[in-house]
């Protein structure tokens, strides 16, 4: 919830666009459309007219289970 309060602040709109999800996923925008090609986005996707958009909870909850994978491959590392 803190994250996905974060992101409203950050981008002042409940809706980001693809690029800002691109951004936010340190992605090129070329390689964001080829994974909407593709299907492959690990964010849900929609349009609203011709733009691809995502829901600000979608990239939060992204974002966070990213930091939790990462924090369990830390901890099993330092063992």
């Amino acid at each position: 919830m803190k994250r996905e309060l974060a992101l409203l602040m950050l981008y002042e709109k409940p809706v980001l666009s693809r690029e800002q999800v691109a951004e936010l996923m340190g992605v090129k925008r070329e390689t964001m459309s080829n994974m909407l090609s593709a299907e492959s986005v690990p964010i849900p996707m929609f349009k609203v007219g011709p733009r691809w958009c995502a829901h600000i909870s979608d990239v939060a909850q992204y974002i966070d289970a990213q930091r939790e994978l990462a924090t369990k491959k830390w901890k099993a590392n330092r063992i």
